[in-house]
């Protein structure tokens, strides 16, 4: 053969290993292109995905384009030596038990496992048999994060499905599942450290108001203490001379009635009898005498309310007596705070107290006396010509009831579940500090009390307090109020 014939030959193969390898480039470009496009569609849903099992959808939706699997599920290590699924495509992979075994140990190691055939593999074979015929290959990728272990599997039917490029292919989206995982972690840290600061927030925003109740209830006993120092000594010695005055007055008209008696003795035409008869028609002595009675009585009277007026206060702010739980009875506490937040409305509301007799509870009788006044407050400013506020009490096992309702303008559906909210208040700019019902609420839920709340527009509104008899210490279980326990009913008040 010539020289030049072998040369061209050797060209001629070479030029076809050259073709071949650069279409075995190409395919692998190709194939590589397809795998990053999804890649980039994989990692672009599990950025989406906010829990486990979606983390298991998207990367089940991605892999099924590359690993021919019949059914996938997942694994979680819900124990030392025990895993169970938390999602499956396929119902029969459901509500299953893995203990690991060697293999399983080996995939939470970050090991790709492929098992050409189930039958030499423990784990597997434990399974029941309605799982054990329908599976003969599985690959199982591990997916870890620094707080779960998680196992993906995929499975098929036909033995020796799966091969050493699916292992590959797996190698590669592992790290976005495993990324996805730990996403979702620090979101759930993240979530779970925003409630915690909510919560510190919202126990602040408590303890605030709590310190502008009590700086409230502390101006109020100061107020309540130097009216009843400055007053109390004074109307004590008044009532005191109105009672030697109304005495002395009886004995001076049983002196008046002796001297009458005598006039019938004298002869008419004594000088000085007609002169004592001009001077008592002057005057209507008849009149005097009674009069001067009642006057006396109206005046102790006067007196007398002005004495309860005071001890109202007393009794409505506690003065003298420590902030402690002790004994009381609350239709006492609204009598006092009826007195007290009534008497700017007492011209066009009339109260109506319906008690029920209710025994006396452990409770802080000022902060409840303080509940209720900004609800007969609230319930008076809300009636805006003539109207009616009832007070109710009654008591079931073991707690008691107040029931506040008035025949005012009622509340609005959109205002309803926001009336505990701390200054949220619908009533005009410096009217209103919204702080009352939310204060309100914090007292009754101190008391591990609750607060039902029913109102219509246009007919008025009733709020009803429940509060235990005996008090509930701060661990143990009572009932709350809560926004969720705020309701609105359509029903006659």
């Amino acid at each position: 053969m010539p020289a030049s014939d072998a040369t061209h030959e050797v060209s001629l193969e070479q030029l076809r290993e050259t073709m071949v390898d650069l279409e075995r480039a190409r395919r692998h470009e190709r194939q590589l292109r397809f795998e990053s496009e999804g890649l980039l569609e994989g990692l672009q849903a599990l950025t989406e995905a906010h829990d486990t099992t979606q983390v298991f959808d998207h990367l089940s939706r991605v892999l099924r384009r590359f690993v021919p699997f019949e059914d996938a599920f997942m694994l979680l290590a819900s124990g030392a030596d025990e895993l169970r699924p938390v999602r499956a495509t396929s119902p029969v992979f459901e509500g299953l038990v893995w203990h690991t075994g060697q293999m399983l140990r080996r995939v939470l190691g970050g090991n790709i496992v492929c098992v050409f055939d189930i039958g030499q593999v423990p784990e597997w074979q434990q399974q029941p048999a309605a799982v054990r015929n329908r599976v003969h290959s599985v690959i199982h990728a591990p997916l870890r994060t620094e707080t779960r272990n998680a196992v993906l599997v995929f499975v098929h039917s036909q033995p020796a499905c799966f091969t050493t490029d699916h292992v590959r292919l797996l190698e590669r989206f592992a790290p976005l599942g495993n990324q996805a995982l730990a996403s979702i972690e620090y979101r759930q840290r993240l979530e779970a450290q925003t409630r915690e600061l909510r919560a510190a927030n919202e126990a602040l925003q408590t303890t605030h108001l709590q310190l502008l109740q009590s700086e409230k209830m502390a101006s109020i006993g100061q107020l309540a203490a130097g009216v009843a120092h400055e007053i109390n000594n004074p109307v004590g010695f008044v009532l005191s001379n109105l009672g030697s005055l109304a005495q002395y007055v009886q004995e001076l008209l049983e002196v008046l009635s002796a001297y009458e008696g005598l006039e019938a003795a004298l002869l008419p035409s004594v000088p000085a009898l007609t002169q004592v008869h001009d001077i008592k028609a002057h005057v209507d002595l008849d009149y005097l005498k009674q009069d001067v009675i009642q006057l006396l009585q109206e005046s102790r009277d006067g007196c007398i309310r002005v004495r309860n007026i005071v001890q109202d206060l007393k009794d409505f702010s506690r003065v003298g007596s420590t902030e402690t739980w002790q004994l009381a009875n609350v239709e006492t506490g609204l009598d006092s705070t009826i007195n007290i937040g009534l008497n700017e409305f007492k011209h066009h509301i009339e109260v109506v107290k319906e008690y029920g007799g209710v025994p006396d509870i452990e409770c802080l009788p000022s902060q409840l006396n303080q509940v209720f006044l900004n609800l007969i407050v609230n319930a008076a400013q809300s009636i805006e010509r003539q109207g009616r506020i009832r007070v109710r009490t009654s008591h079931d096992g073991e707690a008691i009831w107040v029931e506040i309702v008035d025949n005012g303008r009622g509340i609005s559906p959109a205002n309803v579940s926001r009336i505990f909210d701390p200054f949220y208040t619908t009533k005009p700019v410096g009217q209103g500090t919204g702080l009352g019902l939310s204060l309100s609420y914090g007292i009754v839920q101190k008391h591990h009390g609750r607060i039902e709340v029913d109102s219509e527009p246009g007919r008025g509104s009733r709020f009803r307090i429940w509060l235990p008899i005996r008090r509930i210490e701060a661990d143990g279980e009572g009932p709350q109020i809560g926004p969720d326990q705020v309701k609105r009913a359509h029903t006659g008040i």
